[in-house]
């Protein structure tokens, strides 16, 4: 019998709890606020990780300007011979061939001009 009356008390204060746990609104509101309070440190983190990350993008866009000067600088040390400017030059009919004769007549004194150790034995031209 004693089991059968706690059973019964038990049930009774379940019953109770509940009525009073319906009946007042406070528990409702905390467990909202706590699932706000979390969101909102949630969507924080969230939305400052986004801020870092895009931030960290567009400040890493030196190195495309760094391979941008590698790329020129390897142009500069590319360049042409005087001599192959001069003949695309007559080539693709920028100058014409009274042009061109000056133009390489200038070109061979200025050769003829260098100290004897940066001289080569004859200039070499290619026929075209």
């Amino acid at each position: 019998m004693k089991k059968n009356i706690s059973i019964a008390m038990n049930r009774d204060q379940v019953v109770a709890s509940m009525a009073k746990k319906l009946a007042d609104t406070n528990g409702s509101t905390k467990n909202q606020k706590k699932r706000w309070e979390k969101a909102f440190v949630i969507n924080g983190i969230i939305i400052g990780l986004l801020i870092l990350i895009t931030g960290s993008v567009f400040s890493f866009k030196s190195p495309r300007s760094f391979i941008k000067n590698i790329k020129t600088t390897q142009g500069a040390l590319t360049s042409e011979s005087p001599l192959s400017k001069l003949s695309n030059a007559y080539n693709q009919k920028h100058i014409n061939h009274d042009q061109f004769a000056l133009y390489l007549k200038d070109l061979l004194v200025r050769y003829d001009s260098l100290p004897q150790d940066f001289k080569t034995e004859r200039p070499i031209i290619k026929e075209v």
